[in-house]
């Protein structure tokens, strides 16, 4: 099915998902496995109308001619969505297939899961990096390649805003606590309170739309997102900052 796709010269990578066998999983195993999955079946099949679509190692089979004259780079830790932003460059085509061919093995804890999402975050910091040229200025990407790359790493890179954040909320508490005298403040935070509101509901509405799962499953994969906060803010703040792991 994927190697007949090659017949058309243009296209230099098939991707399709990473997926965990969850059969035998634990619930917590599961839900990490359901947050990573909506990537794959939304945000992957939305890259792939832009030919756009982040190369994963798992899963692709890659042209051999373009991987002899392209060669993995070694001094990446996503050395494979590196190797695809080159190949795009180039002017060459990522194509996603939303079929599962094989699973592997879940994130057995949370120190695992944690592993993982630093390693990605911290890898997509130092990709964008490296490459930023090539988003700002000659390659052969088009206008909406260029737009999907630095929307995916605004979405690890505005974590390194993660304290103001916090600052944010505290003294959005302060303001709703003392709203007695702030008026303004006080309307601010019922504002801010519709927006996070929708959002979640809104999220929560994808999650049983494009992974067929529970509300309670939904509000659990959700969490497990949050869960990660810290952790990647870590991640884009060390490569941003500091980039000797």
């Amino acid at each position: 099915m994927t190697v007949s796709l090659f017949n058309d010269p243009t296209i230099a990578v098939v991707q399709c998902p990473q997926a965990n066998d969850i059969s035998k999983a634990t619930t917590f195993q599961k839900i990490m496995s359901y947050e990573l999955d909506l990537f794959y079946k939304q945000g992957m099949i939305i890259r792939n109308e832009s030919n756009a679509v982040i190369m994963n190692g798992t899963m692709c089979l890659v042209r051999r001619s373009v991987l002899d004259e392209e060669k993995w780079c070694n001094g990446f830790i996503c050395e494979d969505s590196e190797l695809g932003l080159r190949i795009q460059s180039r002017g060459e085509r990522i194509l996603y297939i939303d079929h599962t061919f094989g699973r592997g093995l879940p994130p057995r804890n949370f120190e695992e899961y944690k592993k993982q999402r630093f390693r990605w975050a911290y890898g997509a910091m130092m990709i964008l990096k490296t490459h930023w040229k090539k988003i700002f200025f000659r390659s052969h990407l088009t206008f909406m390649q260029r737009f999907e790359y630095l929307f995916g790493w605004i979405g690890w890179g505005q974590m390194i805003l993660y304290p103001f954040y916090l600052l944010i909320l505290l003294f959005g508490s302060w303001f709703i606590y003392d709203s007695y005298s702030f008026e303004a403040p006080y309307d601010f935070a019922l504002l801010t309170l519709f927006y996070v509101s929708f959002l979640m509901l809104s999220t929560v509405a994808i999650y049983r739309d494009r992974m067929h799962i529970s509300t309670r499953e939904a509000w659990l994969a959700i969490l497990a997102s949050a869960s990660l906060t810290v952790t990647i803010f870590r991640g884009v703040f060390l490569a941003m900052f500091w980039n000797n792991l």
